[in-house]
């Protein structure tokens, strides 16, 4: 068997019952998944059990059927034609005889009953009941009887007379009883199940004639699916403090009912869209400071958007962690810089590998980091930790090479043109030094600087504004010397 539909009292209701040609019609006021089973049978109900003297078939879906199939059987050939496109199979049990025409329906009157239970059913196996005999003066409801025999049965403590089961005779014989018995085609045959429902246990919607069998009825079944509104939700949140920048939980407590998904909005209901969730909970994240209310409704299927559910949720700022460096590059021989903290004191700092960090104090250690670019996070510790980040470059020096020229005698004279220093772009410096301003050469006047050793130095400042420089010696002698 496949998936079954469970079926409740008035789920299906009686249209047609006729002891002259042996057959029957009901209708599907609910959707009949396929492989629901129920079995419907004309044995009398003597309050506890049927009397296990008549007949029962079995009805089983091989197809979906929709709400409003009207399903007729004839029981003399033991097969049903349907209203819509639905699908069953139908076997016997119990004395029943489908080659036996008559067998089924007694043509002194007969009740029928739809239950869906494999065993003797209980109340609430009950689906639907009609009394085609006539009922006992007094009794509950008029239409049925007080004691059982094959066309004669107690109505089921499951069903009630009027609401979802219908004896078409009532007051004992005051009321002529008739063979044939069917729910008029000009009656209500649109709407939702409960008011359809009311209008074929109405005697009134009912035609009658003890001679002629009635057709099975053209008049088609539409019936309406009810639409349930979503509740409006109440909305709570979580955790129950927000820092700026982080999410939060927002649980949804009430049900869709036959609306299909919450909707999340901001700035009014229905204002701006956030997210959409069919669950209970949705993840969303407050705008800045200081708040924002979020409006939550169901939406979709047949429901109308109508009221939401709102919750406001202030935000905590972070706290403040500005600070600063004196500088953005440091050189290689650069003073150890130390940031100046303007926010919240007392937290950490941090960088990637390479740069010599002091954690507290955010000072670095110039000459024993590598050169190159780091990002320096500062992060305070409060609730709402707050974190800044400063960029830093270390540069390396210039490399630099000079070689001196040869000693020379005092009276040499003016040497111009002299070099010896890499890379180009330095000047050049010392006592009798004058620099050429082109970043390659250089003169150097012995007689000025006098006799002695004196140091020439060539001094190189980088792109970076990075200075590095190198000194090498030369000797001044006396001419007169031996």
């Amino acid at each position: 068997m496949f998936s079954q539909t469970v079926l409740t009292e008035g789920d299906i209701a009686f249209t047609r019952i006729q002891m002259d040609d042996e057959t029957f019609s009901f209708v599907t006021l609910v959707e009949l998944a396929s492989g629901t089973e129920f079995y419907i049978t004309d044995e009398a109900w003597n309050g506890s059990s049927f009397l296990q003297n008549e007949s029962t078939i079995r009805f089983t879906a091989t197809s979906d059927f929709l709400a409003g199939e009207e399903i007729s059987i004839d029981t003399n050939i033991l097969s049903f034609t349907s209203s819509g496109s639905g699908i069953a199979s139908l076997s016997s049990t119990g004395a029943f005889n489908p080659t036996n025409t008559g067998n089924m329906l007694g043509t002194a009157g007969d009740n029928l009953f739809i239950y869906q239970s494999t065993g003797i059913p209980t109340a609430t196996d009950f689906v639907a009941g009609i009394n085609a005999n006539s009922g006992v003066m007094g009794s509950p409801g008029n239409a049925w009887s007080t004691s059982t025999s094959s066309s004669n049965s107690l109505l089921p403590n499951g069903l009630t007379n009027g609401t979802d089961a219908l004896g078409l005779f009532p007051n004992g014989g005051a009321q002529p009883e008739f063979d044939n018995a069917r729910y008029m085609p000009t009656s209500l045959h649109t709407g939702d199940k409960a008011t359809i429902l009311a209008s074929i246990m109405d005697l009134s919607n009912w035609e009658f004639d003890n001679d002629v069998p009635f057709p099975v009825s053209s008049a088609t079944f539409n019936v309406t699916v009810p639409c349930t509104e979503p509740d409006i939700p109440t909305i709570s949140y979580a955790p129950g403090t927000i820092c700026d920048g982080n999410s939060a939980l927002l649980n949804i407590s009430g049900d869709l009912n036959d609306a299909t998904t919450w909707y999340v909005y901001t700035g009014s209901c229905g204002g701006t869209l956030v997210g959409t969730t069919t669950g209970s909970s949705i993840i969303v994240t407050p705008t800045p400071p200081p708040s924002t209310t979020y409006y939550v409704r169901g939406e979709g299927g047949c429901a109308t958007a109508g009221s939401c559910g709102s919750v406001t949720i202030t935000t905590t700022p972070r706290e403040d962690a500005s600070f600063s460096y004196s500088a953005t590059a440091y050189c290689a021989d650069s003073s150890d810089p130390t940031p100046t903290i303007t926010g919240v004191s007392g937290g950490t700092f941090t960088s990637s590998g390479g740069l010599s960090l002091n954690a507290t104090t955010g000072s670095i250690d110039v000459s024993a980091s590598t050169p190159g670019a780091y990002t320096v996070t500062y992060s305070t510790s409060g609730l709402c930790d707050g974190s800044e980040t400063a960029s830093v470059t270390i540069n390396t020096l210039p490399t630099v090479t000079f070689t001196a020229p040869e000693d020379l005698c005092l009276d040499a004279g003016i040497q111009a043109d002299l070099g010896g220093g890499t890379a180009t772009g330095g000047v050049y410096s010392g006592t009798g030094i004058t620099d050429d301003g082109n970043g390659m050469t250089y003169s150097f006047d012995p007689a000025a600087a006098g006799v002695g050793i004196h140091t020439i130095t060539y001094t190189l400042t980088n792109a970076n504004g990075c200075t590095n420089a190198v000194s090498d010696d030369i000797e001044v002698t006396n001419t007169d010397a031996p």
